[in-house]
């Protein structure tokens, strides 16, 4: 069966809700079942805006609980108008004379919504092992919500609405969460040496100086006659012979001697 999921900040066609026959289920049991038409039936869906919890549901009676439509905002108000006026037009088309009992229903001056919760509940959360027993106080709540049939009894009638999906976003203390920031890790880095090669060295280039005008040669001047060089007289040099020289030296030997 397709599906169709109400928004309730739209404005509803409440003539699109369509209700089939009354089907026996047992003695004093009988179900009226709701369907979206427009190209053909569908299972009606309904998002619930999120709630603050302000108590928990430790103890499950017949397997409903009352989920407290709360704080009150302007999502929430049009939840609310929105299940006053569909009850309504269900009051209208369906004439029982029994008492019919709402799935609204104040609690301490707070509107609550009855919800069925099946043993197959899907529950998404930040949270593991999570179940609607362990709920905590001033948690978030937020769902969808099937409204699949009107039940009618013996002694009362009304709408009935099953859980489908929630989101529970648990407290702040129930999670693992750090208001600072961790300093990160500073990553070492390996430094890559490169070897350097030495620069050539750069060869300068002075600029180039003008060039001076070249002086007028002098004139060569006639040489002059070179004077005569005067002649060093050349000292007169006397050679002894070999004997003479032995016998000077033996003569002053003796008379040194004789002294």
């Amino acid at each position: 069966m397709s599906y169709y999921i109400l928004n309730i900040n739209d404005e509803i066609d409440f003539n699109n809700i369509i209700l089939g026959k009354e089907v026996k289920i047992s003695d004093n049991i009988s179900k009226i079942y709701l369907y979206w038409m427009d190209t053909k039936p569908k299972d009606i869906y309904i998002k619930m805006p999120a709630v603050r919890l302000i108590y928990n549901f430790k103890s499950l009676k017949f397997n409903q609980i009352k989920i407290p439509i709360y704080p009150l905002y302007n999502l929430n108000e049009n939840l609310i108008s929105f299940f006053k006026k569909l009850e309504k037009i269900i009051q209208q088309k369906i004439k029982i004379n029994r008492p019919y009992s709402s799935v609204l229903e104040k609690k301490d001056k707070i509107t609550t919504l009855k919800v069925n919760i099946p043993s197959d509940i899907k529950i998404k959360s930040k949270a593991s092992n999570v179940s609607i027993e362990n709920f905590k106080v001033n948690s978030e709540l937020e769902g969808v919500i099937s409204l699949p049939w009107i039940w009618i009894k013996e002694d009362s009638w009304g709408l009935s609405l099953y859980g489908y999906q929630f989101k529970y976003t648990p407290r702040i203390e129930e999670l693992d969460i750090s208001f600072y920031d961790e300093e990160p890790i500073k990553k070492q880095v390996t430094p890559v040496i490169q070897t350097i090669q030495p620069a050539q060295q750069l060869q300068i280039i002075q600029p180039t100086q003008p060039t001076q005008p070249t002086q007028p040669t002098q004139p060569i001047q006639p040489s002059q006659p070179s004077q005569p060089s005067q002649q060093v007289p050349k000292k007169q040099m006397f050679a002894l012979s070999a004997s003479l020289l032995s016998d000077t030296i033996n003569k002053m030997k003796e008379k040194n001697k004789n002294k």
